[in-house]
């Protein structure tokens, strides 16, 4: 009869030096293809590419199978045989594709032809490909959770981990789930309209400027899509989820955790969000009673002040122009004449809020009056910085719901997750840390096999 046996504290280190090393190998060869890219190589330097991608994958896959195991075998003195289809169920949850038995329960063999371009596609919508695993370590539930949400914060802004047309979702060995959602792709370098080459619904103009009007699924396309590549995925009604979002993510998050149906008794539990660098406090009240929140806002964080200044009236002139036109061009003189008057409206309120914020920031308009006539640059940038920034501090909004808005870094004017990730790392507040604590609590920080899910919108 075989036997299944493995010396477990030296498979816990081979593991993680295997996905270090599949790591590795996966940043050479994203690298790799943009160089070919530039210098337009074809033929062999795809095929190089490929088989660099798949080494990275089937070493990933090992790796999260043998923890699979390792954790199975240390949770229980009792756990009887470890058979061929405990193996088969083993690897294909660890991501595996094709048929195993006990005698090559540690070789892979990778069925996919394809992988994910660095550069992201306009097809393969929902399409799943295997990446980097989670290994979430620490001594106390606290320092778990710290480092399940910095690590999850951190892939937002690593595209070797998630592409510009991708979310990830994290499969738990417990059986629960993470869903990390990046933000817009195209904030820094606007590009008006859907990208040609991958289509992503993490689109500013045309799909996260819409969903910022609302609190809706109906009027989020990501919602909607990443709500969709859940079910492809294969995850289970009525499954554990817990989301980290940024910027547009942390919107997405957000407008999944209100809706009922997707966030009740026919859909999924989302029992945790984080939401980070983005206006989410209008979102708060319709949140689900039972989910737990941490909106995370670095006081410069340049994306989230603008959101919050004139939030409805700005946009709102931009609407009504919109509708104006569009009225005008439909030879619809009554509807013209409705939008004109609500632009009206919204321009008064403009003024308005822009009056209400200057009487807010008197102190730092005097200071850098001061400062101009007294010519002392540093009085003015003091002045300039105070009336730039939100007011730091930590509001328990409800017994779920944690608003933290703290003294951050200035990457990427405020908004990068860096950022983000710098404050988790070391916040101390007793409430975040009583929410950090919960999500290991609730069974999230813990290993898991990560997929990368393709959120190309569709043509037509």
């Amino acid at each position: 009869m075989t036997a299944f046996w493995l010396d477990t504290d030296e498979a816990w280190r081979v593991a993680a030096a295997w996905a270090e090393r599949g790591d590795a190998w996966f940043r050479i060869q994203f690298d790799l293809e943009g160089d070919f890219s530039k210098m337009q190589l074809n033929g062999g330097s795809r095929s190089a590419v490929h088989e660099m991608a798949a080494a990275s994958t089937e070493l990933w896959v090992t790796v999260s199978f043998i923890r699979l195991v390792l954790e199975r075998a240390e949770s229980s003195d009792e756990i009887g045989p470890i058979d061929s289809f405990a193996i088969h169920r083993l690897r294909r949850q660890a991501g595996e594709h094709a048929e195993l038995s006990l005698s090559n329960a540690c070789t892979t063999s990778w069925a996919s032809n394809s992988f994910s371009s660095r550069y992201g596609d306009d097809r393969e919508t929902f399409d799943r490909d295997v990446r980097s695993p989670f290994a979430i370590l620490g001594s106390t539930a606290g320092e778990r959770g710290r480092n399940l949400v910095i690590r999850a914060l951190a892939d937002t802004s690593d595209e070797t981990q998630i592409r510009k047309d991708e979310f990830e979702l994290v499969r738990l060995s417990n059986g629960s789930y993470l869903v990390v959602l990046p933000g817009v792709t195209d904030l820094s370098a606007p590009d008006l309209g859907l990208n040609d080459h991958h289509r992503t619904v993490r689109d500013m103009d045309r799909y996260a400027y819409r969903s910022s009007r609302s609190t809706s699924v109906a009027a989020n396309r990501y919602a909607q899509m990443v709500w969709d590549g859940l079910i492809s995925a294969g995850v289970p009604p009525g499954a554990d989820l817990m989301i980290v979002g940024h910027s547009y993510g942390a919107d997405t998050a957000l407008d999944l955790a209100a809706d009922r149906r997707f966030n009740g008794p026919a859909g999924f539990d989302v029992t945790h969000v984080v939401a980070a660098g983005y206006h989410s406090r209008p979102q708060l009240p319709h949140v689900e009673a039972g989910t737990q929140v941490l909106v995370l806002q670095n006081h410069r964080d340049a994306a989230v002040i603008a959101e919050a200044i004139g939030h409805g009236h700005v946009t709102g002139v931009v609407e009504q122009s919109k509708g104006f036109f569009g009225s005008v061009f439909g030879l619809d003189p009554t509807g013209a004449a409705a939008h004109l008057g609500g632009i009206a409206y919204h321009e008064v309120g403009v003024a308005y809020d822009g009056v209400s914020y200057l009487v807010d920031n008197a102190d730092s308009i005097v200071q850098i009056g001061a400062g101009v006539a007294s010519q002392r640059p540093g009085w003015i940038a003091d002045g300039a910085a105070e009336m730039v920034t939100l007011d730091p501090r930590v509001d328990h909004v409800t017994d779920d719901q944690i608003v933290d808005v703290f003294v951050g870094g200035g990457q990427g004017f405020g908004h990068h997750p860096a950022n983000y990730v710098a404050h988790v790392a070391t916040a101390t507040d007793p409430g975040v840390v009583a929410f950090l604590e919960s999500v290991d609590n609730a069974g999230y920080a813990t290993s898991g096999t990560a997929w990368a899910i393709d959120v190309s919108v569709p043509t037509g």
